[in-house]
């Protein structure tokens, strides 16, 4: 797959698209910072599969995953030392629950939507904009109910 350096890559904001050498960008954009290393897959020109990053130890500081430019499924993050310091699920780029640890493994949250209503309503409208987004477009939407259930990550 193609990996390309985020300043080579345009973003003319016009049609919400990243583009390298005038064509939508399909590949991996890396982005090198004094503090962190991050690649993320796109697929013509919308982020679409893995983003990761690294501290500047080279442990890996977040990983997850995008579908049409959405947060979408599993967000894992670490403390520089290595311990796990947040397990996030979300649908179409709304958080559903959440668990943060401090840099000891100490349990400091336990967010579940369902105890939020207002983001539950908020989550609502969004998969009706997203089906409805697709139904109009006459295709199948990429978007998958995440099991919350599922708790092996």
């Amino acid at each position: 797959m193609k990996r390309v350096h985020s300043e080579d890559l345009d973003y003319p904001g016009d049609d919400g698209l990243y583009y390298y050498e005038g064509a939508p960008f399909t590949g991996i954009r890396v982005i090198q910072e004094i503090d962190f290393k991050t690649e993320e897959e796109f697929r013509h020109g919308v982020l679409w599969g893995k983003s990761q990053t690294w501290w500047p130890s080279g442990r890996p500081w977040r990983e997850l995953e995008f579908v049409s430019g959405l947060w979408h499924g599993t967000i894992k993050k670490w403390h520089d030392n290595g311990q796990m310091a947040e397990l996030t699920k979300a649908e179409v780029g709304i958080p559903i629950a959440r668990k943060r640890w401090d840099e000891e493994g100490r349990l400091i949250e336990d967010y579940k939507i369902e105890n939020d209503p207002e983001e539950a309503s908020r989550l609502r409208k969004e998969w009706d904009m997203v089906k409805r987004y697709y139904e109009r477009a006459g295709v199948p939407s990429p978007f998958q109910k995440i099991d919350l259930a599922d708790d092996s990550e």
